[in-house]
């Protein structure tokens, strides 16, 4: 009798003891910021709705990774799901959009069709080459309505201070930004600007 009750008694404790470290591996996977606080979050640092939310695990750090629709443009958000940071913003180009469509239909054409394409873009593509000294001095910073000090300014606002140790005008596709690395208390920072409205581009989080 003695023995049975034993044995029970064990069976018991072995079976608190799996259901405790269940629950202590579940709480453990479990993000600080549920989905809809960390959509609170974005929304109040970037104006638009959140119209995807995806929670990932990247380098053992859970991510939420959102698609922001904005008023002007569109943005992917990086949101570290525990402490809140901002691990990357990046805006959401036509570009993008067209690039993706594009994989699209040469996955599913197997014709022959994209070579001639090919040929007439690289045909159309050889006049600008030739325009290009006269682009480069349009994308001089002092023909600019955003100088380089206000780059810095705005840049080093959005990520709450720091140290700029290097900045650079640039024309990617038409579009003239300030490229800036920041060193602040979240560790280096790349952000672009754009040179002509000011507006956050990019921002990475090395």
């Amino acid at each position: 009798m003695k023995k049975l009750i034993i044995i029970t008694l064990c069976i018991i404790a072995i079976g608190a003891v799996a259901v405790g470290v269940q629950m202590f591996s579940a709480s453990a996977d479990d993000p600080s910021l549920n989905s809809e606080e960390a959509k609170e979050l974005a929304a109040s640092r970037y104006p638009g709705e959140v119209t995807v939310i995806e929670l990932n695990n990247e380098s053992g750090e859970q991510i939420y990774t959102m698609e922001i629709d904005g008023d002007d443009n569109d943005y992917r958000l990086k949101l570290n799901a525990d402490s809140g940071d901002v691990v990357e913003l990046s805006e959401i180009t036509n570009a993008d959009s067209q690039e993706a469509a594009a994989s699209e239909e040469s996955a599913a054409d197997t014709g022959s069709e994209p070579e001639p394409a090919a040929e007439e873009s690289s045909s159309e593509e050889a006049p600008p080459a030739e325009e290009e000294p006269s682009r480069e001095t349009g994308s001089s910073s002092n023909q600019l309505p955003i100088s380089m000090d206000d780059a810095k300014s705005v840049a080093l606002e959005e990520v709450g201070g720091g140290s700029v140790t290097d900045i650079e005008l640039d024309d990617d596709d038409g579009r003239v930004l300030y490229e800036l690395e920041i060193v602040s208390s979240q560790g280096e920072v790349d952000v672009d600007v754009d040179a002509r409205t000011g507006e956050i581009i990019v921002i990475s989080y090395d």
